[in-house]
């Protein structure tokens, strides 16, 4: 599958689609030629079956998460989440944030 390239800034950028354990694609942003994500956000799409790489590009919803990724890369949403999450961290009390696990 083909990865989407662009550029922001000067800075290129590819959204790489991957497939996991047959059942779930990933979608994310990265700097172009490079493993280094562009920024924390990741996609996916569970299914309920298993399909192999030569049927991934055809799943519903897989242009407007490709969309989403580069969207949030353009816009600097990643930026703008570090940025609350450190106001709110100094606004609260370290035992009072709440960790998923």
């Amino acid at each position: 599958m083909k990865n989407h390239v662009f550029t922001v800034d000067g800075v290129s950028y590819e959204i790489k689609i991957a497939l996991k354990d047959q059942s779930k694609i990933l979608v994310r942003a990265f700097k172009s030629n490079s493993d280094e994500p562009a920024n924390g956000f990741c996609y996916s799409i569970g299914l309920t079956m298993n399909i192999d790489m030569t049927h991934v590009q055809g799943v519903t919803g897989l242009q407007t998460l490709i969309g989403i990724a580069k969207d949030d890369v353009i816009n600097r949403r990643w930026d703008e989440l570090e940025k609350t999450l450190k106001n709110t961290r100094r606004n609260l009390k370290t035992d009072s944030l709440i960790q998923w696990q």
